[in-house]
C-alpha cells in the first residue's frame, strides 16, 4: 500500500507460505516471481552462513564440529532455537518451497530456478522482463551491472559482507550451482536425503 503509483516498485523477500501473505497478493493483485534454488546447495550455503555469523542461533553448536558433522547437525538441530517450532531447518526449507510450488491459487506468478540463471543469465533475466512487460530494459545491460557488483564483492569475506549496514549487506557467497556434488560424499549425501524425507 506504500508503493508509489508513479514509479516501478518491488519487494525482494524470503516470504513464508501462509494465508496472510497469500491474501495480500490477492488483494493487491501484484505480480509474483518465485526464485528457487536446489535445496542441497541452499543447505550447504546456509551452513557456511552460520559459520560466518557468530550471532546465529546454531553458530556455537556447530562451529567447532568437523565439517560433515557440523553440516548434518545444522540440518536438524533445534538446540538454542529462540522460537517454538516443530520443524527443524531442513523440514522448514523443504516445506517452504514445496508449499509455494504446490499452490496454484495465485494469478500473475512466474517460477524461476537459480540454476537456470547460472546456465544462461541473459535468458533468465529476459524471462523476468517479459513477465513484467518491461521493454525499457535490456537483459545484457542488467547482467553487466550485476557482474560489476559481484566483482566489487569478491575480495570481501562473507563475514565482512554480513556485517555491513542496511542495503549494503550482502549474503552472496560463491553463487555456484551444484556445489553439493563436491561437498557431499556418498555417506553424507545419504544422511542428507534421510533427513529431508
Amino acid at each position: 500500500k506504500f508503493f508509489s503509483k508513479k514509479k516501478f516498485s518491488f519487494i525482494k523477500t524470503h516470504t513464508y507460505f501462509n494465508e496472510k501473505h497469500i491474501n495480500l497478493v490477492k488483494k493487491h493483485n501484484v505480480k509474483i516471481i518465485f526464485c528457487f534454488r536446489d535445496i542441497r546447495d541452499v543447505m550447504i550455503s546456509r551452513y557456511f552462513h552460520i559459520l560466518s555469523e557468530k550471532k546465529h542461533w546454531q553458530h556455537n553448536e556447530i562451529v567447532n564440529l568437523p565439517t560433515k558433522e557440523g553440516f548434518l547437525t545444522s540440518l536438524t538441530s533445534l538446540k538454542n532455537y529462540p522460537l517454538e517450532t516443530k520443524e527443524n531447518p531442513i523440514e522448514e526449507y523443504y516445506n517452504w518451497v514445496f508449499n509455494w510450488l504446490s499452490f496454484k491459487d495465485i494469478n500473475n506468478h512466474t517460477v524461476l530456478w537459480y540454476e537456470d540463471y547460472i546456465k544462461d543469465p541473459t535468458t533468465y533475466i529476459n524471462k523476468i522482463l517479459d513477465d513484467l512487460d518491461f521493454k525499457e530494459f535490456k537483459a545484457i545491460n542488467i547482467e553487466n551491472k550485476l557482474n560489476l557488483m559481484r566483482k566489487k564483492n569478491t575480495k570481501l569475506k562473507l563475514k565482512s559482507k554480513l556485517s555491513k549496514l542496511g542495503k549494503s549487506v550482502s549474503t552472496y557467497r560463491e553463487g555456484k550451482s551444484g556445489t553439493w556434488k563436491d561437498f557431499l560424499d556418498e555417506e553424507t549425501y545419504k544422511k542428507f536425503i534421510s533427513r529431508s524425507e
